[in-house]
């Protein structure tokens, strides 16, 4: 997987929205206080999380050798304020192979 590939970021997205709608995850905004729960559609939620995103600007501006250390590395673990509720429930893909789905 190479991070620079400007397919990737198209494909975390709907990977993210398909996770969404099958409930594995779910999204919370920090900048909220508390903390809020995003809801609406999953294609509402990952836009929030789209329209947050850094441009290539932003990331040159912090780390002009590898702007995309800045995405990897640091945007998203520790400056992105919207993050995982909790660890993704995987037991739903477990109970669909269980059924056969």
């Amino acid at each position: 997987m190479d991070i620079k590939d400007p397919n990737l970021k198209i494909r975390f997205f709907d990977f993210l929205e398909e996770l969404l709608s099958d409930g594995v995850i779910e999204l919370c905004d920090y900048r909220e206080n508390p903390p809020k729960i995003l809801t609406g559609s999953p294609k509402t939620q990952v836009d929030e999380l789209r329209r947050i995103w850094p441009d290539m600007e932003e990331m040159l501006l912090y780390f002009p050798d590898n702007p995309w250390f800045y995405v990897e590395h640091f945007w998203w673990g520790a400056t992105c304020p919207i993050e995982l509720t909790q660890l993704p429930k995987i037991e739903i893909y477990e109970e669909q192979m269980k059924q056969g789905k």
